[in-house]
């Protein structure tokens, strides 16, 4: 067996399950277009920077020189809308998301622990985010064929990713206990 690469998946398959959930990628596609010659899609770009958007949100406080874009990249009316409509759409997802898991927490009558592992019904994201810190995606090869493994899912991250849509689920679906 060699592993071949590893990655952090974390909150990251929250964010895409949701963005899949809600057909956010292939509505950005139908609109804009695609282009034949690149290698990633419009929607999908915009995938990759709302998820880098959230991924602010889940970060210290004490990181905040890392919130801010430097004035180049702001020469342009362009850009500074562009930026604009990643962070609200980044915004967006947070708080649909959000209001999606404290829904399904009072429909299923469930609980998840807070900071102080007091039973709550309305953690923030941004909690659940660290609370899911420390899964990662492994690729090995065994015998010429690769394989993906996610592991860090605990009982608890399992049954965070329980109250969140299909997408989500099968996103983490690979995974080993431990």
């Amino acid at each position: 067996m060699e592993i071949l690469y590893t990655k952090r998946l974390d909150n990251l398959g929250i964010v895409m399950g949701t963005l899949k959930e809600f057909g956010i990628i292939d509505l950005i596609d139908q609109k804009i277009g695609k282009d034949d010659q690149q290698n990633v899609s419009t929607g999908e770009a915009v995938a990759a920077m709302v998820m880098n958007g959230l991924g602010f949100v889940s970060r210290p406080l004490s990181l905040t020189p890392q919130f801010f874009v430097t004035s180049f990249f702001l020469r342009k009316p362009a850009r500074i809308m562009a930026l604009l409509m990643i962070m609200t759409l980044s915004l967006l997802m947070y708080s649909v998301t959000q209001r999606h898991l404290r829904k399904q927490l009072i429909e299923k009558n469930e609980t998840l622990p807070n900071q102080i592992d007091a039973p709550i019904k309305n953690p923030t994201m941004r909690w659940i985010f660290q609370l899911m810190e420390g899964i990662d995606v492994i690729y090995v090869r065994i015998k010429d064929v690769i394989y993906k493994k996610i592991m860090g899912i605990t009982e608890l991250r399992q049954k965070i990713i329980s109250f969140f849509f299909e997408p989500v689920q099968k996103i983490y679906e690979t995974a080993e206990m431990g």
